[in-house]
């Protein structure tokens, strides 16, 4: 089985909010991390027995496990709403199973623009078997199914679709 991380930056006053609408919204797990871990600005939070709760970070990166065949923009969007706080721009990554024929993620940002959302997918995909890979170069077009999703998803939000790129 695939799972799904959603990734996305909240403030440090909305972190234990947001943590608990997610679970409450259906993620397995959630995982909190200093935005800034590994450069200049990277900051040690301990929390020692005796001592008060430590604050989270000042730039903070959760991550939400939920299963494959949820939907991981409706789960934040409705943990969003559920803490009181606006939707962040966020990645979607699968978590993929090796051992199939072929295999490879869709990294799915949302970002708010003026008079609606801009989407960006990228797909970083490897095809393991030589006969698969022969017939989709063959026979697909490397967007077919990124376009078709992105046509059903305007179908189903009664939007217009752009395609750029």
């Amino acid at each position: 089985m695939s799972w799904l991380s959603v990734s996305f930056e909240v403030a440090d006053s909305d972190v234990e909010a947001v943590t608990d609408a997610l679970l409450a919204a259906g993620a397995l797990a959630v995982d909190v991390a200093d935005a800034d871990a590994g450069s200049p600005a990277e900051r040690a939070v301990f929390d020692e027995p005796g001592t008060a709760p430590p604050r989270a970070w000042r730039r903070n990166l959760l991550s939400a496990l939920v299963n494959e065949h949820s939907d991981p923009a409706m789960l934040l969007a409705a943990a969003c709403a559920r803490a009181g706080v606006a939707l962040p721009p966020h990645r979607v990554r699968r978590i993929a199973d090796e051992d199939a024929p072929f295999g490879g993620s869709w990294t799915i940002e949302l970002e708010e623009v003026r008079g609606g959302c801009r989407i960006t997918v990228t797909e970083n995909g490897e095809i393991y078997n030589p006969i698969f890979r022969l017939i989709a170069r063959l026979m697909l077009h490397p967007t077919d199914t990124i376009d078709q999703y992105l046509t059903m998803l305007a179908k189903q939000l009664g939007e217009e679709l752009k395609i750029e790129g």
